[in-house]
């Protein structure tokens, strides 16, 4: 017969493997708690993710449209500038009857670089343009229609329109203009995906080093079949896309949404933008 001590010993190696196991469960226990959460902050981050990177926070039910012109109110108040986008081609324009038209701002082009020669020029009109704009009181931006082959391009865009604008009051972004030449070769045809990336980036960066807000313009098909796109979320969006609403994968802050628009002041038709920069 075993010893009250053998019985106690053998009580107290029971008890140290039960809490042995005990010990074991609840730790196994702990750590799939925490990996659970983990998981499922995960999955809620990766989903306010989604739902800003791909909707932004727009809700096109508050888009509505009027003779030809779109505004956008939200629930909480938030209202969508009315602007138009001008150049060369747009002639002489009387900027006082702009505004009263109810335009809040205009991106004016700057320069272009030519699709076949690869010249860089200033816009004819451009000094006229930006000055009426900022006299009559119009939130105003620039535009430079690129045509750049390497990085080094780019930048000879940038310092260009920097240097065009440093008189004058620029409080909207700058941007670069990257699309198809429809129905003709540019030199810019056989740039890789990586190739325009890099070279637009480089825009983008000698303008924000410069102190300005950069922005790309181009169209969802232009955007998504010769950029990457992923590596200019940093940057903002102009997207040139004429339908009755957006339909874009990428976080964007302004909509060029028709190319036949009307506006006092403006012989023929303009370019008509709303703006997402105030929300």
């Amino acid at each position: 017969m075993d010893s009250l001590a053998d019985m106690f010993e053998r009580k107290v190696k029971r008890l140290a493997v039960h809490k042995h196991r005990r010990l074991k469960k609840e730790k196994r226990f702990k750590w799939f708690h925490a990996v659970l959460i983990l998981l499922l902050i995960g999955i809620l981050t990766s989903g306010i993710l989604i739902i800003v990177w791909y909707h932004q926070g727009y809700n096109w039910n508050y888009l509505s449209d009027s003779n030809g012109r779109k505004s956008y109110t939200d629930a909480k108040g938030n209202t969508a500038l009315q602007g138009i986008d001008v150049s060369t081609f747009q002639g002489d324009i009387d900027w006082q009857s702009v505004k009263n038209d109810g335009i809040d701002f205009v991106m004016i082009r700057a320069a272009f670089r030519g699709y076949e020669t690869g010249k860089l020029m200033p816009d004819d009109n451009f000094e006229k343009n930006i000055s009426a704009a900022n006299s009559v009181g119009l939130h105003t931006g620039v535009y430079v229609f690129s045509q750049a082959l390497t990085s080094q391009e780019a930048e000879e865009e940038a310092e260009l329109t920097l240097g065009m604008i440093q008189n004058y009051q620029v409080d909207f972004p700058v941007a670069l203009d990257v699309e198809d030449i429809l129905g003709n070769e540019a030199r810019t045809s056989s740039l890789s995906s990586q190739d325009r990336t890099e070279i637009v980036l480089a825009f983008l960066k000698t303008i924000r080093d410069a102190g300005y807000t950069p922005m790309i313009y181009s169209s969802k098909e232009f955007a998504e079949g010769s950029l990457i796109l992923r590596e200019l979320r940093p940057y903002k969006f102009w997207l040139a896309m004429y339908e009755e609403q957006p339909d874009f994968q990428h976080s964007f802050q302004m909509w060029q949404y028709s190319k036949t628009g009307h506006v006092e002041g403006i012989e023929g038709n303009v370019d008509m933008d709303l703006s997402f920069l105030n929300f």
